[in-house]
């Protein structure tokens, strides 16, 4: 047997406690605090504020889907009104342009 081997077996060996031993380790563990309680208050309010922000983020989403949404239709509209501006330029021009041609054949 090793010095290690022997030196952990002198360590764990049983022995007889000092007098007083069970009644102090009893003392002990009646004097120790209760163990914690969780604040569930505070666990609350963390939930609470986190679902705030999180309702808060998913409105922002919305608005700006919203807006892009808004903004497209804007544009299909200024699309629209650009082509048929177009149109009425493009007879008005035929417009003129016939009329100045009736005026050069007389």
């Amino acid at each position: 047997m090793g010095p290690v081997e022997s030196e952990l077996r002198k360590a764990l060996a049983r022995r007889t406690p000092p007098a007083g031993f069970t009644s102090r380790l009893m003392e002990e563990v009646r004097a120790d605090p209760p163990p914690r309680r969780v604040h569930w208050r505070w666990v609350a309010a963390g939930a609470m504020a986190a679902s705030l922000s999180l309702g808060i983020f998913m409105q922002k989403q919305h608005s700006d889907q919203q807006a892009l949404i808004e903004a497209r239709q804007a544009e299909a509209e200024l699309l629209m009104s650009l082509q048929l501006a177009g149109v009425k330029i493009n007879q008005a021009r035929d417009a003129v342009w016939r009329s100045g041609n009736r005026g050069a054949e007389q």
